[in-house]
Formats: structure tokens, C-alpha cells, sequence
């Protein structure tokens, strides 16, 4: 009697953990659909900040679709460049036995190109500001950083 009352307990336990396992795995298929929408993607969420809270006009956009597709071939190339060198870096650990010298040069170099790419990042903001008119300038100024910092 008790074995049976147990057996019971046991199934139903497995068939809520079972549900929710299938409600959570639904809501994980169904958000990333979101991942993909404006709130998620920062490439769109800064045209699409431009165009409706800027008010930029059509050659603002214009100059700024160039602006950023010149950015973006910089961007991938520089990116390309570090995985390069992350492997020769890899190589050069191995052959110097993983000597801290040897770490320690190839930390400040992957440092130096990270900081190429975050200067690169940062004059891309700025160039984006230069597109403004001296009347957008200062709503560029104070709600650039939330499309920046929002969260996917």
C-alpha cells in the first residue's frame, strides 16, 4: 500500500518536472526569436535609433550606412587579424614551454589589439555624432548610451 502511494507521488512529480521542462524549453525557443528583433541586435537597433529618435534624414542615413559599412570591413578585418595572431601566439607558448615572459608578451599584445579595436569602436560613435546637426547633437549626447547599454 504505501509502495503503490509512493509510486504515485514519484509519477507525478516526474510528469510536473516533465511540463516545466517543456514550458521552460518553449520559452527559450520562443525568446530567441526575440534575440533577433531590434531590442537584441545592436547593428539594427542604431540605424533604427537614428532614423525614429534622431530624426536623421535621408542623406544622414545615407552618409551613415557608408560610414558604418566602412567600419564593419575595418571591424571583421581587425578581428581576422587577432585570430591570426591567437594562433601564432598559441604556437609561441608552446614553443617557449608557456614561460611567463613569453605569457606576459603575449597578453600585452592581444591588450594592444584590443585596444585598436575599442578606439576603432569608439571613433565610429564619434563619426556617427558628426552626422548630427548641431540641433541633434545634444539628444545624440544624452540617449546614445541606452541603445548602447540595453539589454538583448
Amino acid at each position: 500500500m504505501i509502495a503503490r502511494s509512493n509510486n504515485k507521488t514519484l509519477v507525478i512529480i516526474i510528469v510536473v518536472l516533465l511540463l516545466i521542462n517543456i514550458a521552460t524549453m518553449l520559452f527559450f525557443i520562443l525568446g530567441k526569436e526575440e534575440k533577433g528583433s531590434i531590442r537584441g541586435n545592436i547593428k539594427a537597433a542604431i540605424p533604427e535609433f537614428l532614423r525614429t529618435k534622431m530624426n536623421f534624414s535621408a542623406e544622414q542615413m545615407k552618409r551613415f550606412d557608408s560610414l558604418s559599412q566602412s567600419q564593419s570591413t575595418q571591424f571583421k578585418a581587425t578581428l581576422e587579424e587577432m585570430r591570426q595572431d591567437k594562433k601564432e601566439e598559441f604556437r609561441q607558448m608552446g614553443s617557449g614551454n608557456f614561460n611567463d615572459s613569453v605569457m606576459n608578451a603575449m597578453v600585452a599584445h592581444s591588450l594592444t589589439k584590443h585596444k585598436i579595436l575599442e578606439l576603432r569602436f569608439f571613433q565610429y560613435i564619434k563619426d556617427i555624432r558628426a552626422l548630427c546637426t548641431p540641433e541633434q547633437m545634444p539628444k545624440f549626447d544624452t540617449s546614445f548610451y541606452k541603445i548602447m547599454c540595453q539589454k538583448p
